[in-house]
């Protein structure tokens, strides 16, 4: 079954600057690297356990690939695999992750507000 690829805000901002600081050097490097990691992304899509756990966290559900130097983290479901943090390898995952998790856990706060605020939902009673 084919997951639909997608990426968090932070993440898809993490790869934009990750290959931007590639191409400031060597444009062609840039967009070497931008395929790769989009091209073992896309593999995920049939096999998300070809990824690892993140051995920072150890927690199962959050999986890993590494496209050196680049560690890209995922979680996956049924029908999507959702990418929340591209970090160099130099950097601290576990900062990273927390950064990533907590990012989304303010946006879902401020959406199911919005939300509630228009009646689009109700709270627990």
């Amino acid at each position: 079954m084919s997951r639909r690829l997608r990426f968090s805000e932070r993440a898809l901002e993490q790869l934009e600057l990750a290959v931007d600081r590639i191409a400031a050097d060597d444009p062609a490097a840039a967009l070497r690297m931008h395929d790769r990691i989009l091209g073992r992304l896309d593999g995920l899509k049939d096999f998300p356990d070809t990824g690892r756990m993140v051995p920072e966290r150890g927690d199962p559900g959050l999986q890993e690939v590494i496209v050196a130097p680049y560690r890209i983290a995922f979680r996956f479901g049924d029908a999507e695999i959702r990418v929340i943090a591209v970090a160099h390898g130099r950097q601290d995952m576990h900062v990273v992750i927390d950064e990533a998790l907590e990012d989304q856990d303010d946006r879902s706060a401020r959406t199911a507000g919005a939300a509630r605020a228009t009646g689009q939902c109700r709270p627990d009673a």
